[in-house]
């Protein structure tokens, strides 16, 4: 099977074929569990070294690809520079967490929060693969106050739709995790200033941002907001809700193109994360 698997990986790379991975993955790959808990140890962009399970969903992108969500690892790569401070709410296996360990160098930090023990355990698994990292790893799940709460555990083979809210992907299981807000961890460990922030959280957006306004107010950080029509709102607030919070603040929301640029067309906008920017920023458009 791992043979199949680098086969396929081999296959991926050609455009045309690269073009057909998704009704591959929804056909083949998923219904049958293909090459679910067979593990590669891979070295992406950036020299990131991983351990990925080649059966779930986002390790399967980074196993054949080399990358997640291209815009978005885009956008970090174009606006986070050395000795930045970037916050991983939602850092699943610690792709983005790693790749703006990169952007940031060792001047800079990163702080990733993910609740879930079996994410949380792969994501320090990946770090210890990187020597000289700057990542700290928190087992938490940002909320707007500190609290126990239910975490409801996803299919294995999509294991970051995990969620503080149910929905259609869940597993039918559940695990107590603890909660904390983002400001009450700024507090404590002393940030000086926070400059991007991506929010990852199946639906519980709206509480997260509730429990980092006094960090919004004070340092107008970037903002990546997933967007997903799935999940969105299960905490009560929807993207609308979000957009009155933030733009009184002087933010302005975007989409993000292809290439990882803010556009203000939504018919532009190729993955389901929206960026909130400050107005001072000027960003370009396209």
């Amino acid at each position: 099977m791992k043979l199949l698997a680098h086969l396929f990986r081999l296959l991926f790379r050609l455009p045309p074929l690269r073009k057909r991975y998704y009704g591959m993955y929804r056909k083949v790959f998923r219904p049958r569990r293909l090459f679910s808990g067979h593990l590669f140890n891979i070295r992406i962009d950036r020299g990131i070294r991983m351990q990925v399970d080649a059966g779930e969903w986002i390790q399967q992108h980074l196993f054949f690809f080399g990358e997640w969500d291209p815009p978005t690892s885009r956008f970090l790569k174009h606006h986070l520079k050395e000795g930045e401070t970037f916050v991983d709410a939602g850092a699943n296996i610690g792709y983005f967490s790693l790749l703006a360990s990169r952007l940031v160098g060792s001047t800079g930090q990163v702080i990733a929060f993910e609740p879930a023990e079996s994410l949380f355990r792969k994501l320090t698994a990946n770090l210890d693969l990187n020597p000289g990292h700057c990542v700290l790893p928190v087992q938490q799940a940002l909320w707007e106050a500190e609290a126990s709460l239910d975490f409801h555990l996803p299919d294995p083979a999509n294991a970051g739709m995990g969620s503080l809210f149910p929905h259609k992907e869940r597993s039918g299981g559940r695990q107590k995790v603890r909660a904390t807000a983002f400001d009450t961890q700024s507090e404590r460990l002393r940030l000086q200033k926070v400059h991007l922030i991506k929010i990852d959280v199946e639906g519980a957006e709206w509480q997260v941002l509730m429990g980092m306004r006094q960090t919004l107010a004070r340092h107008l950080p970037v903002l990546i907001l997933e967007d997903n029509g799935k999940t969105n709102g299960q905490g009560g607030q929807g993207m609308e809700a979000i957009e009155a919070l933030l733009l009184p603040l002087g933010y302005e929301g975007y989409y993000l193109s292809a290439g990882g640029w803010p556009t203000s067309s939504p018919e532009a906008s190729s993955c389901t994360n929206r960026v909130f920017m400050p107005r001072s920023l000027f960003p370009s458009t396209v």
